[in-house]
């Protein structure tokens, strides 16, 4: 009885996200309808993004997905490690910045 309630709830949930992203995406063609009708070329520039992203060579986005989706992200290493060889650390760097003045409280 339980695990078929349990599956109700899991459907009926299931349901409602399903629905919610339906909706979504109606509002969203309806609101690229709307600014086609009144002569924003939304569709053309969605057509143009399309064709674009088909020209990136398959590597590139292998590689890419494989850069996002590895660990602590390799990108974000490589340039946070080149801030602190470059830059030195961060008190440093807030050292010669100085501090912000205090506001005054009145």
């Amino acid at each position: 009885m339980k695990s078929r309630l349990a599956a109700l709830a899991r459907d009926q949930a299931l349901l409602a996200r399903l629905g919610r992203i339906a909706v979504w995406l109606g509002a969203i063609a309806l609101l690229v309808w709307g600014l086609d009708l009144l002569g924003a070329p939304v569709s053309d520039w969605i057509r143009q993004l399309f064709h674009k992203i088909r020209e990136v060579p398959a590597w590139a986005v292998v590689a890419g997905v494989l850069l996002q989706s590895a660990g602590p992200r390799p990108a974000e290493l490589l340039l946070s490690s080149r801030q602190w060889i470059g830059g030195g650390s961060p008190s440093a760097v807030r050292a010669r910045i100085g501090s912000h003045p205090q506001t005054s409280q009145a």
